[in-house]
């Protein structure tokens, strides 16, 4: 106060002075800056920053008590200098008091186990007021906000906003407010609230991680994804085909490659035509056999026999051409040579192969979901009815049954396609688990955690067919973490309030007693005038850097660490 009461005369002097020659209020205002600045004194008391923060200011109270008795001595006759060192005199008070916050907060909703009696008391640095209509939220039991720090903490989370843990929502919103706000408090909030948002998307990507899959949903991504799955399936298809071309053969060295009758053909293709006649695909299709069996030289018609040599050939010609809209005319075709030429070689072959055809038929012809992933034709299956990067996206959106099927058809492959089955299906957890990952991180701020809900909300039944219960667990971590840490981003005002209350209301008694100080010296050279205005000006300046600090202190005193909660 001795300090910056000289600086004050001083810098008053020199504004004055600036002004009688000729200079601007600008120019007058910064040389009374630059003086201030110069001569004056800027505690840097953490002390004292926290007991100017609070609420609870007692500076309040003797700002307006030193204002009132100045008032008061004026009227009642008293000297303009007598009256300014009675102001001086009340507001200095607070100062002389100061010692480590020893204050009563009026209200605790949370008590945290690593907090002692001092900060406890030193938390009285909140504006409490009415809640606002959607914000009548009652305060967790403490065994409930010890869970929640369980859940925090398997997620990677190790020091938590008291208001996620309490339930307070409308505390919650003043972490998120106050994050906005360009000061250290602000960017210390905003900090925090980018560390939990860190800390839900690599919890998040390990879960993906976890799957033994690739992680992430972009077009690259995704065709190789869709080659995973789809590698195992393929290779599950062409195991039933040797199998038949194996019984194929065991027919063909039955008949010595005698000509074999191919009745079930010459019905599919010489009688009821309706099924072809019915589209002009299959009007083409039923034209291009016919002129297929006449190449090959298959006569329709009884007794127009055939070799098993012919027979496949023609069904490769069926493979060659198959297309969606055929695709049920060409499986029948290519059952009723299968039939025929298996029939020849005795009932064991054609009871053998029935039962394959059988079980592909129900295994990935006729289920819609896997029949679909495999329909392809042209060179290497080129042309498909679901493109390669669209084979993930494809199997996440079938209906559960049909996504049922797909899993146990993985699962059951022969021994030698384990290897890649098991691969698919660690490519079918990690889509869906990046899918999760995209929920969370697609929006531009906090973590989207009703997105991830909703997902989950969506898939639930999909999720628990594909994952473990171990990992089911760590999803549900995830999901239940983004909410615990949402922020309400709708409610503005206890943030700032409370910015205006530490900025302008609680230090307002500082300024007030810089400016009563200087009005006091100034008088004693015949320049109150001079002295209170250079004093108000300094005291804006404590004013800012008190309230700098303690805002600062006041954000870090609303974290408490995971670790201690509940002990």
């Amino acid at each position: 106060m001795v300090q910056n009461t000289g600086a004050s005369m001083i810098a008053g002097w020199r504004g004055m002075a600036t002004l009688a020659t000729g200079g601007t209020l600008d120019d007058a205002a910064n040389n009374v800056n630059e003086e201030l600045e110069n001569r004056g004194y800027h505690p840097e008391s953490e002390r004292v920053a926290a007991v100017m923060a609070s609420p609870w200011n007692p500076l309040n109270w003797f700002g307006i008590a030193g204002k009132k008795v100045g008032e008061t001595a004026q009227d009642l006759g008293a000297p303009p200098s007598v009256a300014a060192g009675m102001e001086t005199a009340v507001n200095a008070t607070p100062l002389l008091l100061m010692r480590k916050g020893n204050l009563e907060e009026p209200v605790r909703p949370v008590r945290f186990a690593n907090e002692s009696a001092a900060e406890g008391a030193a938390a009285a640095d909140r504006l409490y007021e009415p809640p606002q209509p959607g914000f009548e939220t009652a305060i967790l039991p403490l065994e409930e906000q010890t869970r929640r720090a369980g859940v925090l903490s398997r997620v990677g989370v190790t020091e938590a906003r008291k208001s996620s843990l309490s339930g307070d929502l409308k505390e919650s919103a003043t972490d998120f407010q106050q994050s906005k706000l360009d000061d250290q408090a602000g960017n210390f909030m905003r900090a925090k609230l980018d560390q939990e948002r860190a800390a839900l998307t690599e919890h998040a990507e390990a879960i993906a991680r976890d799957t033994g899959g690739t992680v992430g949903n972009d077009s690259s991504v995704n065709y190789a994804r869709g080659q995973a799955i789809l590698g195992p399936l393929d290779k599950l298809s062409d195991y039933f085909n040797a199998q038949i071309k194996r019984l194929y053969k065991e027919a063909d060295a039955k008949s010595e490659g005698v000509k074999i009758d191919m009745p079930r053909l010459n019905e599919a293709v010489g009688g009821d035509q309706a099924e072809f006649l019915g589209t002009t695909e299959g009007e083409a299709l039923l034209k291009g056999v016919k002129a297929r069996m006449k190449s090959l030289g298959i006569q329709e018609g009884e007794g127009a026999g055939v070799t098993v040599g012919q027979a496949e050939r023609l069904k490769q010609y069926l493979n060659n051409v198959w297309q969606p809209r055929t695709g049920k005319l060409i499986r029948t075709l290519r059952d009723a040579i299968d039939d025929d030429v298996t029939s020849s070689a005795g009932e064991d072959i054609y009871a053998q192969a029935r039962a394959l055809r059988r079980m592909r038929a129900v295994t990935l012809d006729e289920p819609n979901g896997i029949g679909k992933l495999m329909d392809a034709s042209g060179p290497e299956g080129i042309n498909r009815a679901v493109p390669v990067e669209k084979i993930a996206d494809t199997i996440a959106g079938m209906p559960v049954d049909q996504l049922a099927h797909v899993i146990r058809t993985l699962r059951s492959v022969p021994e030698e396609l384990q290897p890649q089955a098991q691969a698919a299906l660690s490519e079918v957890r990690a889509h869906f688990a990046s899918k999760l990952l995209n929920e969370g991180a697609k929006r531009v701020g906090q973590w989207g955690s009703r997105d991830v809900s909703r997902y989950i909300r969506n898939n639930q039944a999909r999720l628990e067919m594909v994952f473990s219960p171990e990992e089911l667990a760590k999803i549900g971590d995830l999901e239940e973490a983004g909410r615990i840490l949402k922020t309400d981003q709708s409610y503005p005002g206890a943030a700032v309030q409370e910015y205006n209350l530490v900025r302008r209301g609680a230090m307002a008694a500082v300024r007030a007693g810089a400016a009563a100080a200087g009005g006091a010296a100034g008088a004693l050279v015949g320049a109150p005038g001079a002295g209170a205005a250079a004093g108000e000006i300094a005291g804006a300046k404590l004013t800012a850097r008190f309230s700098e600090a303690a805002a600062l202190r006041a954000a870090q005193r609303r974290f408490v660490r995971l670790q201690d909660v509940g002990k």
